[in-house]
């Protein structure tokens, strides 16, 4: 039994992890979609049943932080979380960046369980909030901000209304 209809999406290009990571929340009673591959997950993505996403930090070409910032973008309300074997300054401010929560395995599985359990909690609570992010254009003095999801939808605002292409 599941702790809600939502899955978490699990991407990990390390198979072992992967397998324990999916091993761990289906045991704690979270349905899981597991995938190795970053386009898989973004494909993923689309699935209205993926109410979480857990992504390493590492998924070959690409990262965790990436796949976070494409969720930011396509589903606003997903929360996210990074992976990483070890606490990381960089990749934590990264991923709070880009609104993910960040995680070090080597916190221990009673930490990383707590910290999914937190994520699910709260997806009802933002769906029913709506939360919305306003795109704001940056003040001269103020450039465009530390926020890299925002930087993205400003610069993309502003592409698409310099060439007069839609954003969908």
């Amino acid at each position: 039994m599941s702790h809600s209809p939502d899955s978490i999406l699990i991407v990990d290009s390390d198979r072992a992890r992967l397998a324990r990571t999916r091993a761990m929340l289906t045991q704690a009673g979270y349905a899981v979609i597991a995938t190795a591959s970053f386009l898989e997950a973004k494909r993923a993505l689309a699935d209205p049943q993926v109410g979480l996403v857990i992504a390493a930090i590492h998924l070959g070409p690409y990262n965790g932080i990436h796949l976070a910032v494409r969720a930011r973008v396509t589903r606003r309300d997903l929360p996210v979380i990074i992976t990483h074997a070890e606490p990381d300054a960089y990749f934590e401010a990264e991923a709070s960046h880009c609104g993910a929560t960040f995680v070090a395995l080597s916190s221990g599985d009673a930490e990383f369980l707590h910290r999914v359990a937190d994520a699910a909690s709260a997806l009802p609570k933002r769906r029913a909030q709506g939360i919305r992010r306003t795109l704001v254009p940056p003040r001269a003095n103020e450039g465009f901000g530390v926020d890299p999801f925002s930087t993205a939808v400003r610069v993309a605002t502003l592409e698409a209304f310099r060439t007069g292409q839609s954003l969908n």
